[in-house]
């Protein structure tokens, strides 16, 4: 549900609203702009893999201190299985990314906790995982795949592996609730910290006194 221009319009936001003054970068694939065309973007998402893999293989070879990916919805299902895949087939260049947030992903949590999570022990920092029990995009989701997703945290929130997950249920949106990792000045703060953070840590942890599972 995201053409290229309003992809390049968020990531131009975010790097503003980040403060942020190095290069910034942002991928996109083909997809409708159009909600009803969910089947036919996560089918070209799929096949956009091998060009996510290639993206980060690109952004490991810049001279830089530190490579932070920011991944929303299905995106985040691009970009997981695109470092994996660069971790099989270029290791020493995946641990290059320094550090991950992914925003209401949209991946199935069982794909997530035992495909693709094992296959991220290699990251620094622990992946910083936003989620929401009132995210209405991914409970349509759940309908539409039958299974639920990793950003949906209506059941509860599962304690996972080099993951910090925060609940964001309270944070208001758009009228999907979706959006939220862009329109929130408490998580645009959240993202600070992290960007600005040490380069390497044991765990996360943001003064935000919102509430939060640690893992």
């Amino acid at each position: 549900n995201t053409s290229f221009e309003k992809a390049a319009r968020r990531a131009g936001q975010l790097k503003y609203d980040l403060d942020f003054t190095g290069p910034f970068f942002f991928f996109s694939w083909p997809s409708k702009d159009s909600a009803f065309g969910y089947t036919h973007a996560a089918n070209l998402a799929e096949i956009s893999y091998t060009q996510m893999t290639e993206f980060l293989k690109h952004l490991t070879e810049q001279d830089a201190d530190r490579i932070i990916i920011i991944a929303h919805s299905m995106g985040t299902r691009v970009f997981s299985h695109g470092l994996v895949d660069l971790a099989e087939q270029d290791p020493e260049a995946a641990k290059k990314i320094t550090k991950v947030i992914l925003a209401a992903p949209d991946i199935d949590k069982i794909v997530f906790k035992e495909r693709l999570l094992p296959k991220m022990s290699f990251l620094k920092n622990p992946i910083t995982l936003y989620a929401s029990s009132n995210d209405i995009a991914l409970l349509a989701s759940k309908k539409v795949n039958g299974l639920p997703r990793i950003g949906d945290v209506s059941g509860r929130i599962q304690p996972l592996s080099n993951v910090v997950t925060i609940d964001a249920s309270d944070v208001d949106s758009n009228l999907l609730n979706h959006t939220y990792f862009g329109d929130s000045v408490s998580i645009v703060d959240d993202f600070k910290d992290i960007v600005n953070g040490p380069l390497a840590c044991l765990l996360y942890t943001s003064p935000s006194p919102r509430d939060r599972q640690k893992s």
